[in-house]
């Protein structure tokens, strides 16, 4: 359920990329996507417009896909509770962003790098949406949260969250 909910939110934003927007608008889209960035403490994950595409805290010339990749990840972020494995998944996926696997897993780490993730709450994140719609015992949160076919945190990161959540 929360993948297709994701999927959703994912073609609406499709959508409305596709629309042409005047070069004024598209450079406030890139200024407002970069100030994103700077509010979880990150920095600019690439090419602002007119920019150089340096990120800010090593130089790092990021390419516009690798750019592309860390503002999803970004965004999925805010959006929802994704373990480090569902959001490679979800980037990486034909049925999510169908990036590269490569430029996935280099947007995760990045993110992770700069400090603008936490699995952890990530986790209970995720733990608080399967709570709002359904009932769980405290194995089968961790379960549900740790498992492959589930949202693949780590059992650590799972634990924490059924703890946090007052179900174990």
């Amino acid at each position: 359920m929360k993948h297709t909910l994701v999927l959703a939110v994912a073609a609406l934003g499709l959508a409305l990329s596709a629309c042409e927007l005047p070069e004024e608008d598209a450079a406030d889209a890139l200024d407002d996507a970069a100030g994103r960035l700077e509010d979880r403490g990150t920095g600019s994950a690439g090419p602002q417009a007119g920019g150089s595409g340096s990120e800010d805290t090593g130089g790092t010339e990021f390419t516009p896909e690798q750019d592309n990749a860390i503002r999803a990840g970004l965004d999925y972020l805010e959006f929802s509770g994704f373990s480090r494995d569902g959001l490679i998944q979800q980037l990486s996926s034909a049925a999510g962003d169908g990036y590269p696997r490569k430029v996935a897993v280099f947007a995760v780490t990045t993110i992770e790098k700069q400090g603008a993730v936490d699995w952890k709450a990530e986790a209970v994140e995720s733990a608080r949406g399967y709570l709002d719609f359904s009932t769980f015992s405290c194995d089968g949160l961790i379960e549900q949260l740790s498992s492959a076919a589930g949202d693949g945190f780590t059992r650590e990161e799972a634990t924490f969250a059924a703890r946090k959540v007052d179900l174990c």
